[in-house]
């Protein structure tokens, strides 16, 4: 049976034209958010996510990225990245693609965390993007 489309929207921080930075904490960090109207989904519905982050990054380092369901909510996808120490800073771009089977029909808000291990140096620069669309039988 063909899906039928519910929702989708774009959370958009920093297209990669904005000068600066913020730093990463070990803390795990909002960075993104958006919310998906899914209040007539059936008892099949899908979200599919994809997200961009992009990282200065002049030291070793491993960074985590978490996309959560609910503000606060449980972690449904997670990718750890780990960089060897470049010999000068780089920029690196993390792209991941996921999805959420069976989420609540319900408004639901999805967030993209951000941490990086002790010692973290590096730097969210962008693009920061994270867009996802809701499905249902």
């Amino acid at each position: 049976m063909a899906k039928r489309f519910l929702d989708a929207q774009l959370s958009l921080a920093n297209n990669g034209t904005v000068a600066g930075g913020t730093g990463v904490t070990t803390t795990p960090t909002l960075i993104l958010t958006l919310g998906l109207d899914l209040t007539t989904a059936g008892a099949n519905a899908q979200v599919h996510f994809q997200g961009t982050v992009g990282l200065t990054i002049a030291a070793a380092e491993t960074i985590t990225i978490q996309v959560t369901r609910g503000v606060g909510g449980p972690v449904i996808y997670e990718v750890v990245q780990d960089y060897e120490a470049p010999t000068a800073a780089v920029t690196e771009v993390v792209t991941f693609t996921g999805a959420d089977y069976l989420p609540p029909a319900a408004f639901t808000v999805y967030q993209v965390l951000i941490s990086g291990g002790a010692g973290t140096t590096a730097i969210e620069e962008g693009p920061l993007s994270f867009t996802a669309a809701g499905y249902s039988d």
